[in-house]
C-alpha cells in the first residue's frame, strides 16, 4: 500500500471529516427524505459496468469502481461532494517548483468519470460543502481566511467580505442554508444571503465530543459524535436541534464513516488487509434502515477503499480511494 494511500486512510480515520452533500432534487443529486416505508427501498439503477456484489440482511447493494482519467499532473483531494451530474473536490498541481490550488469537476455520465476539469483557482479553499444549488469553499490558511470561493455551476467567484467559517459544514438539501458543528458542540444554521454567510445558533451539545455533519434535509439533521476513547455515534436530530434517536456504531470500528440516503444509514470501517483472502482492501460496513435506526446488517466488500462516501441520489453514494479510483455505491 502506498504511503499516500496510508496517509488517506489514515485521515479518514481519525474522524468523519468530509462534508456530505444533499441536492435540489433528482436532477441535481437530492437524498429525498425517507419514506413511510423504508422496506419498500427502490430497486438500484441498472449499471453499463460490472460491481461487486455484496448483501446486508435480505437487501442487495453493489459497488462499482471506475478509475479517474488523467488530467496533467493534478493530485486531487480527500473531500468531496456531487452536484448538477458531477463529482467535486479540490486538488493542486505543481507548475515550476511551485504548486497551484484547484476546485476540480469531475464529469459523472452514463456509468462513466469524465477528466477533471479546473473550476476555478481555490486558492488554498480546502474546505468544501454543497446544498445542491452552490459549491461553497473556505480557507483555513491565513492568506484566505474570511473569505468563500462560490462556484453556482456556471460562475467561480471569490467573496471580498468578512465570511468566517468555522468548524465543519453540510448543505441542508432543498434550501440556501447549511448545516454547522463549530467550537465545543456548538450546533449553527448558517445561511447564505448573496455572498454572505449569517449564523443562528441552533443547538448545544457536550463539550467532550466531536462533532461532524453528515447530512441535512428540511426535517431532519444527521451528525456524528465521537471521542477518543468512545464509539462513533450518529445523531438524529429534527430541525429545532432537538434529538429524534441515536444509533451507535459497532466497536470493533469506533472512528468509521457515515452515510446517509433516502432509505439507508450507513457505517464505514477502515479498509485493511484480509490475511484469511489476501487482499489487501477489505471494507467491513452496518447498514440501518434510516426511518426506524434499526440495523439492517452488515456486509463485508473487497477490493473497496471507500474513503468517506458522499450521498448522489435515491440510495446511490460516491467515494474516492484517496489515489485512482472513485466508487459507486448502490444500495
Amino acid at each position: 500500500m502506498t504511503l499516500k494511500k496510508l496517509s488517506a486512510l489514515f485521515l479518514m480515520g481519525l474522524m468523519t471529516v468530509a462534508l456530505f452533500s444533499g441536492c435540489a432534487d433528482d436532477k441535481t443529486g437530492m437524498v429525498e427524505p425517507p419514506g413511510k416505508n423504508t422496506a419498500e427501498a427502490p430497486p438500484a439503477p441498472e449499471r453499463a459496468i460490472e460491481g461487486t456484489a455484496f448483501e446486508f440482511g435480505s437487501h442487495k447493494g453493489k459497488v462499482y469502481a471506475l478509475k479517474v482519467p488523467k488530467n496533467g499532473n493534478i493530485e486531487l483531494g480527500n473531500d468531496l461532494v456531487f452536484m448538477q451530474d458531477a463529482i467535486y473536490l479540490h486538488g493542486d498541481e505543481e507548475k515550476g517548483g511551485k504548486d497551484s490550488n484547484y476546485l476540480l469537476r469531475i464529469p459523472l455520465q452514463k456509468d462513466a468519470l469524465g477528466a477533471p476539469e479546473i473550476v476555478g483557482s481555490s486558492k488554498g479553499y480546502g474546505n468544501i460543502a454543497s446544498n445542491g444549488k452552490v459549491i461553497l469553499c473556505s480557507s483555513d490558511e491565513e492568506a484566505t481566511q474570511g473569505k468563500l470561493a462560490l462556484w453556482d455551476g456556471k460562475n467561480f467567484t471569490v467573496t471580498t467580505g468578512e465570511n468566517k467559517w468555522t468548524g465543519k459544514m453540510t448543505g441542508i438539501a432543498g434550501s440556501d442554508e447549511f448545516l454547522n458543528t463549530a467550537g465545543f458542540g456548538d450546533i449553527r444554521i448558517a445561511k447564505l444571503t448573496s455572498d454572505k454567510l449569517e449564523y443562528k445558533d441552533l443547538a448545544k451539545l457536550p463539550e467532550d465530543k466531536g462533532y461532524t455533519p453528515i447530512y441535512a434535509d428540511k426535517k431532519e439533521l444527521y451528525i456524528a459524535a465521537a471521542s477518543s476513547d468512545d464509539e462513533n455515534t450518529l445523531l438524529v436530530l429534527d430541525p429545532t436541534g432537538k434529538e429524534i434517536r441515536r444509533i451507535a456504531g459497532w466497536e470493533e470500528d469506533k472512528f468509521g464513516s457515515w452515510a446517509v440516503t433516502q432509505n439507508y444509514i450507513v457505517m464505514f470501517g477502515k479498509s485493511e488487509y484480509d490475511e484469511k483472502t489476501d487482499q489487501e482492501d477489505v471494507c467491513n460496513l452496518r447498514v440501518f434502515d434510516r426511518a426506524t435506526g434499526k440495523e439492517i446488517g452488515d456486509a463485508t466488500v473487497s477490493n473497496f477503499a471507500p474513503g468517506v462516501p458522499c450521498s448522489v441520489s435515491g440510495n446511490t453514494l460516491m467515494a474516492y480511494n484517496g489515489e485512482d479510483t472513485f466508487y459507486i455505491i448502490d444500495l
